[in-house]
């Protein structure tokens, strides 16, 4: 293994930088290492912020080359020094994206790895498309991708039979809207594979439910991630974000009209009670019926800043003491089924 920075940061001098990095990480995209895998040769230079003694803005150092083996011994290495998170230039995005599709494409053929390695593999490759949508909304490349990562897990869910018990395994416990759309596509794919919809049909929901969130980044953070209740007017701006996503996206190539509809409807309710537009009944896109239960079930069982996770069994129990009106009864049902078997 070669010498490199973080071989070096026993030294008193520097530590990885851990804290908020804003204007510095301009030009860096931020990499899980979770979802880096031994045995894979880098398809572009990694970086790691350094915090030199005396400064007060931390450096970007490369810490592995394009080409270079990743090897067990180097994830062990990031694992004890407690880095989590490395960059890559925001100019290789796509390089990167490319690589990681055709290296998880082949290990979903591997019959020596799990269902739950597998959509672990799945989720890492889901999140960073995410992340890069949330920043780069009308990106035709990046749709693109997330058009390529859909039919991809579609296809696993389908044919390796997966449950909600593997898909836990990997999901974050902790709210993000990165996250939580990651999750809401992939249980919603499982879902759906477990309804017997086929993989376009599948594939539809998993891509709407990546995107289904996206209007929100056309909403003040100081409301998203406000540790409190929100206020009526606050609620009011939250109310707004299925209609900003659907009207950003709308007139895009890479975005059918189902996957729309799940944008614009998966809070309207059966009870005419929801929003946007008050729908009721079958007037409501089945799909976005079907995100309606999955978004709403991911939400009560995962921490947010003003509240905490409950149990996925007081989750649905809550969903039909509750709120039972609001969702197609049908595809509930079906859900408990699903989450049981």
């Amino acid at each position: 293994m070669r010498e490199g920075p973080l071989l070096n940061l026993r030294q008193a001098s520097s530590r990885p930088f851990n804290g908020n990095l804003g204007e510095a990480a301009r030009g860096y995209i931020p990499v899980k290492v979770a979802h880096l895998w031994p045995g894979i040769r880098l398809p572009c230079e990694f970086h790691l912020p350094i915090l030199v003694k005396g400064e007060a803005v931390p450096k970007f150092v490369k810490v592995f080359d394009r080409g270079q083996f990743y090897s067990e011994q180097w994830w062990e290495t990031l694992r004890v020094r407690q880095v989590t998170v490395l960059y890559v230039e925001e100019a290789d995005y796509h390089e990167l994206t490319a690589y990681m599709e055709e290296f998880v494409e082949n290990r979903l053929d591997s019959s020596e790895m799990s269902g739950e390695e597998k959509s672990g593999m799945l989720y890492g490759q889901a999140e960073l498309l995410v992340s890069r949508i949330f920043s780069q909304p009308h990106d035709l490349e990046t749709l693109q991708d997330v058009s390529r990562w859909t039919e991809q897990a579609a296809r696993h869910l389908q044919r390796d039979s997966v449950t909600a018990r593997m898909l836990y395994a990997v999901f974050s416990k902790d709210y993000q809207t990165y996250t939580h759309s990651v999750q809401v596509c992939l249980l919603g794919m499982a879902f759906a594979a477990y309804l017997g919809w086929d993989e376009t049909e599948t594939a539809e929901l998993g891509k709407g439910g990546l995107l289904h969130d996206i209007g929100k980044i056309w909403i003040d953070d100081r409301i998203l991630l406000k540790p409190a209740s929100l206020t009526a007017q606050e609620f009011e701006k939250i109310k707004e974000h299925p209609k900003l996503g659907h009207d950003q996206l709308q007139g895009l190539a890479e975005v059918t009209e189902s996957v729309l509809e799940i944008v614009l409807r998966h809070h309207e309710s059966m009870d005419g009670n929801g929003y946007p537009e008050g729908l009721s009944g079958e007037s409501i896109h089945p799909y976005a019926r079907v995100a309606h239960i999955v978004d709403c079930f991911d939400a009560l069982t995962t921490r947010r800043p003003y509240k905490s996770a409950i149990s996925p069994f007081k989750a649905l129990k809550l969903m039909q003491d509750q709120m039972m009106a609001s969702f197609d009864a049908k595809f509930l049902y079906k859900f408990v089924q699903f989450l049981g078997s």
